[in-house]
């Protein structure tokens, strides 16, 4: 039977809190937009799926589109009055029914 004792020794792999990255309130901001643009496409959207645009500073709220294909975050989004349009997947909710 072996026996385990706590010590306060570190391993070489193990690194003080201290060194971790700190980041200034403004790096913090850009790298929040950063991530907002590179942010991969949203898994509740897909192909041949209902979705609402939401309103936002880009135009106005639309409603019932069908999605027809999706590239990159950017999906193409066929809507009722006959018009289609490219939408930012993040602009989109998945209508479910």
């Amino acid at each position: 039977m072996s026996s385990y004792r706590l010590t306060s020794e570190r391993h070489g792999y193990c690194l003080p809190a201290s060194s971790l990255i700190n980041f200034t309130p403004g790096e913090v901001e850009v790298l929040a937009v950063l991530k907002s643009i590179l942010s991969s496409a949203d898994a509740e959207i897909r192909i041949r799926s209902r979705v609402n645009r939401v309103h936002n500073m880009l135009g106005p709220e639309r409603v019932d589109g069908l999605v027809i294909n999706i590239h990159r975050g950017v999906a193409y989004v066929a809507w009722p009055n006959g018009e289609t349009t490219i939408e930012s997947t993040r602009h989109l909710v998945a209508i479910v029914a």
